[in-house]
């Protein structure tokens, strides 16, 4: 099956290069589209309708924590994408504020291409029990 994947990042090469040098299709996942702030991811989010949100958590805009509460608060449990959280900041509140939205993992930049397969493989054993 393939896991619909959205990527938010204000720095667009990360996008990019995740979006180009994570062998997506080794987890199941397929890139379906990326945003520089969370009021793009959010568009994205209702066009695409996507099992898996990569997000930064500081962006302009509206913030990758507004996003995932945004997204925690007014969809149902069903039409929520499963957050992975990436930041350059190892702040415990962030990480905190994720984990109250229910993100499955959170990452420091420069993101590791294994780690996040791990939490790709995570994602994908959760999207499958569902």
């Amino acid at each position: 099956m393939n896991y619909r994947v959205i990527i938010a990042d204000d720095n667009p090469l990360i996008c990019k290069s995740l979006c180009e040098t994570i062998d997506w299709k080794q987890y199941g996942c397929q890139p379906v589209g990326t945003a520089e702030n969370g009021t793009e991811a959010l568009r994205l989010v209702y066009q695409t309708n996507p099992d898996i949100l990569v997000t930064d958590i500081k962006m302009p805009v509206m913030s990758g924590l507004e996003l995932s509460k945004w997204i925690y608060e007014n969809l149902e449990e069903e039409e929520r994408p499963l957050i992975a959280a990436i930041s350059g900041y190892a702040e415990f509140e962030y990480v905190k504020g994720m984990m109250r939205f229910q993100a499955v993992d959170y990452l420091l930049k420069p993101v590791d291409r294994e780690e996040l397969g791990k939490i790709l493989w995570h994602a994908e054993e959760i999207l499958r029990a569902k």
